[in-house]
């Protein structure tokens, strides 16, 4: 039986209209008025965006402190037991999604990996990494796994699913959740296995907040090793 009081509180839902629309809106704003005045463009965007990131991360620490300390404490009783599911996951990962490029590739003339290359936002990505390394790393590898973690993963499933239907909180949290990083290109594929092997880790380790968010921590930094040495 579900337990609505663990749902989604006041609180968490103010959080998720900041996060989801009202931060994008800032930014846009910020970005518009900043960028007019100064250049370069994209440093002055990353600026924002960091600042931004920042206060969301104070947010969730303030708001979801007692939730953190206690998913903390439960990873040092069960570290080895965590570390196994996201060194195992992540070996799985990397290996199904080299097939699906390569079936992408071969039965259907989709180079997944080419068409991201190409992409002005990904070259936008290339470019930022390259002038602006530390302040990218502090983005993608510490501040946004913090915040997508609690909003998609704590927020949208574990407190959600409490009023919803289980699995089809969790299906549509994927989706959206691919969607909010890849669009409806052909990388939603790579995007959707990226995502299912996140919520796979956040349901085996008992929806452990900490432990899904060095899991999305280690994809991104070992993405974005792969990125600099692509550069």
């Amino acid at each position: 039986m579900k337990n609505h009081k663990d749902g989604l509180k006041y609180q968490d839902i103010l959080f998720l209209i900041f996060y989801l629309f009202i931060l994008n809106i800032i930014i846009f704003i910020l970005s518009n008025l900043l960028t007019e005045y100064f250049t370069p463009k994209l440093y002055y965007n990353l600026i924002i965006y960091t600042l931004m990131n920042i206060i969301v991360v104070i947010i969730i620490l303030i708001l979801y402190k007692t939730e953190l300390l206690k998913d903390i404490k439960l990873v040092r009783q069960n570290l080895r037991k965590i570390c196994f599911t996201i060194l195992s996951t992540y070996f799985i990962y990397i290996i199904l999604s080299n097939i699906l490029a390569y079936m992408m590739n071969s039965f259907f003339e989709l180079d997944l990996y080419k068409e991201t290359s190409i992409d002005i936002n990904r070259q936008n990505i290339f470019k930022l990494i390259y002038d602006f390394p530390v302040l990218w790393f502090i983005n993608s590898v510490i501040l946004i796994p913090m915040a997508e973690e609690v909003t998609f993963r704590y927020l949208l499933i574990k407190k959600l699913s409490t009023i919803t239907p289980y699995r089809t909180t969790i299906i549509i949290n994927s989706l959206i959740f691919t969607y909010f990083h890849s669009g409806l290109t052909t990388s939603f594929f790579t995007y959707l296995l990226t995502t299912i092997s996140i919520v796979f880790v956040y349901l085996k380790t008992n929806k452990n907040l900490i432990a899904v968010i060095f899991y999305h921590i280690i994809i991104n930094l070992l993405s974005y090793i792969g990125e600099l040495l692509i550069l």
